[in-house]
């Protein structure tokens, strides 16, 4: 039985405008490979970060909400540590009932 997960990617604030919408997409299509379905994307933009990451004071912050196996979650997190182009992530379970629409 699927189960509702949501992704939070902080991209690095180095990155070009140009280049955040191809990076956001690079993880966009490695949800939907390791078997996330009803894929979402909202971006919150660009914000200051709490404290420095790997010496980056800014990021991009994109959820992404999905449909997914719970066996899948743990590949997912794999890949996700693997990306070079992501600061930091968090996934977590969700109800689609009580959380706010997209951005």
């Amino acid at each position: 039985m699927s189960k509702h997960y949501e992704v939070m990617c902080i991209f690095p604030g180095t990155l070009a405008e140009t280049e955040v919408p191809a990076t956001a997409g690079a993880v966009q299509s490695l949800l939907t490979d390791s078997g996330a379905k009803a894929l979402q994307s909202g971006n919150l933009g660009k914000s200051r970060l709490a404290y420095p990451m790997k010496h980056i004071r800014y990021g991009y912050f994109f959820i992404y909400r999905f449909e997914a196996e719970p066996s899948v979650i743990p590949v997912i997190t794999a890949k996700l540590r693997i990306e070079t182009s992501i600061l930091r992530t968090v996934i977590r379970s969700y109800d689609p009932k009580t959380s706010k629409e997209m951005p």
